[in-house]
């Protein structure tokens, strides 16, 4: 592969992989907590939990999908760079497996936020009105947090990824140091043969 292409791949992956990451820490450490902040402090519904959790779940549809996007772009560049990049390395088959099991997380906590919203449809109060740990609620409940474990484990692989991204980007970069200090060696050594 190209040095220039290697250059706009890497390029790539260091802004999707930003959006990816970047967006679900942003979204739980800031927007989350602002969300249900304010609604419960305008007074403005009886229920603000439950107001508040149905614009954030508007939210999480939106970022979901760019979500989804971000994963399979990063998924087909791990995929290309492991197929172009000869000899094979462990560190790309790693980020390639990595970039799989984070598009199957998101995968997963697609489904949980659409079972979220089947559930909240077939009710007829806000979901804090029902008992906790009993039928919709329970399962509410279950989802909720397999959500949560599910973006907490994208988080963590999406880590590792990137680590593997820069033992890649530094073990090839080395071996091209190599080649070119071993090819000066041996064209130095056909001088001072060719002299003689």
């Amino acid at each position: 592969m190209s040095k220039k292409l290697l250059g706009w791949l890497g390029g790539i992956e260091v802004a999707v992989f930003t959006v990816l990451q970047g967006s679900a820490v942003t979204l739980g450490l800031l927007v989350a907590p602002v969300v249900f902040i304010t609604i419960r402090q305008s007074g403005a519904t009886a229920n603000p939990d439950d107001l508040a959790g149905k614009v954030f779940g508007n939210i999480l549809h939106i970022w979901l999908w760019a979500t989804l996007v971000c994963a399979l772009i990063l998924l087909a560049t791990a995929i290309y760079s492991y197929a172009k990049i000869q000899p094979r390395s462990r560190l790309l088959l790693g980020r390639v497996l990595t970039m799989g099991l984070i598009t199957v997380l998101t995968i997963g906590f697609a489904y949980t936020l659409f079972r979220i919203d089947a559930i909240q449809a077939g009710l007829t109060k806000p979901i804090d009105a029902y008992p906790a740990g009993v039928g919709a609620r329970g399962e509410f409940d279950f989802l909720h947090n397999l959500s949560t474990d599910l973006i907490s484990a994208s988080l963590v692989v999406g880590t590792v990824w990137l680590v593997l991204s820069v033992l890649a980007v530094v073990k090839l970069y080395r071996k091209e140091i190599y080649q070119k200090d071993t090819s000066q060696t041996v064209s130095r050594k056909e001088e001072a043969s060719l002299k003689f």
